[in-house]
């Protein structure tokens, strides 16, 4: 028997393995599998972080939408700012003023008459509520114009001027400052101007 036969028998006796001459396998690499699976499964958990940050960037998108809402609310607080200014300013026409006009924004309709033996009007100066109607006197020895140079515009007395009837029956739909003439005895004129004429003040 060879020596290096004995010697294998003789270890193999006392250990139970193969020695001397055999030289030892290469490693298993089963056992190394589930390490690289356990890398794989790091590679997963990085990606779910990925998709957290993506979860985040989305909650900052949102955070963008409130940020538009808070500008809509401020331009709907510009509205109900322009929507208080309450119509145009009243002016002097004639020999009117608003601060000492006939009140009458409690009436739906209220009339002038001519003044008994006067050129004038009574009242010549009254304030009305928007949507008011005014009877005006309208005769052939004092026809009624309607002020185009001077005042609101456009006039409604204007539009509504008419030659035969007796009276005139004028509403007003926008506020403004009207002013009216007999074409006679009165003229378009600005205010503090004397003559036969009167205005309609009409207020929100």
């Amino acid at each position: 028997m060879q020596p290096d036969r004995l010697c294998a028998l003789a270890l193999a006796s006392w250990f139970g393995v193969a020695a001397c001459g055999e030289a030892e396998g290469p490693p298993d690499p089963t056992p190394g599998s589930p390490s690289a699976s356990a890398g794989s499964g790091g590679a997963s958990a990085g990606s779910g972080g990925a998709s957290a940050g993506s979860g985040g960037a989305s909650a900052g998108s949102g955070g963008a939408s409130a940020g538009s809402g808070g500008a809509s609310a401020g331009s709907g607080g510009a509205s109900a700012g322009s929507g208080g200014a309450g119509g145009p300013a009243l002016v002097p026409l004639a020999s009117c003023d608003p601060a000492t006009a006939e009140d009458h924004t409690g009436d739906p309709s209220t009339s002038v008459v001519i003044a008994s033996g006067a050129f004038a009007y009574a009242p010549p100066c009254i304030k009305v509520k928007k949507g008011a109607s005014v009877v005006l006197p309208q005769s052939g020895s004092h026809p009624l114009r309607g002020m185009t140079k001077n005042g609101s515009q456009p006039n409604p007395i204007h539009a509504a001027e008419a030659a035969g009837p007796a009276t005139l029956t004028v509403t007003f739909p926008d506020g403004g400052s009207y002013g009216y003439h007999c074409n006679f005895h009165g003229s378009d004129a600005p205010a503090g101007s004397s003559g036969m004429s009167g205005a309609v003040y009409v207020v929100d």
